[in-house]
């Protein structure tokens, strides 16, 4: 995230992760495992990690447990609940939330950074014109 960060705004960056994310998870949709709605779902939480990964000043331990949070409550408390119709439906109304969630973080926070308080999370290095620098080896000699 942080090189996606570098040179673009911190909701374009969570978008083109949410876009990779999703065609992880098409592969799923294609055999009947996930919803066809999981692709607005991703999007809307991708940007919701990001808000919280800049705001944790890059934590990447704090999105692994939203994510395992996310899949222990998604797949095994809610999901057996549902079949059938109900399911898509419980999958369309998940996706929704996670949009409307993700817009008032956009809408709060600003698309740039996505925080209000922190910069997005660049990688280091990184000139101001957003393309990463190599750190510069300085070779020093003792007289």
């Amino acid at each position: 995230m942080p090189r996606l960060q570098s040179g673009r705004s911190a909701l374009f960056a969570a978008l083109i992760l949410g876009v990779l994310i999703a065609g992880w998870h098409l592969p799923l949709m294609f055999v009947g495992q996930v919803h066809y709605s999981d692709i607005l779902t991703i999007m809307g939480a991708v940007i919701i990690f990001n808000w919280v990964f800049n705001n944790a000043n890059g934590s990447v331990l704090i999105i692994m447990i939203m994510h395992a949070m996310n899949n222990a409550i998604s797949g095994s408390f809610f999901g057996p609940m549902f079949s059938g119709a109900d399911s898509v439906r419980q999958g369309w109304l998940l996706a929704a939330l996670w949009c409307a969630v993700a817009i008032v973080v956009v809408v709060v926070a600003g698309p740039a950074h996505l925080s209000r308080k922190h910069h997005k999370q660049e990688e280091k290095g990184a000139a101001e014109s957003g393309v990463a620098t190599p750190p510069v080896a300085v070779k020093t000699t003792l007289a």
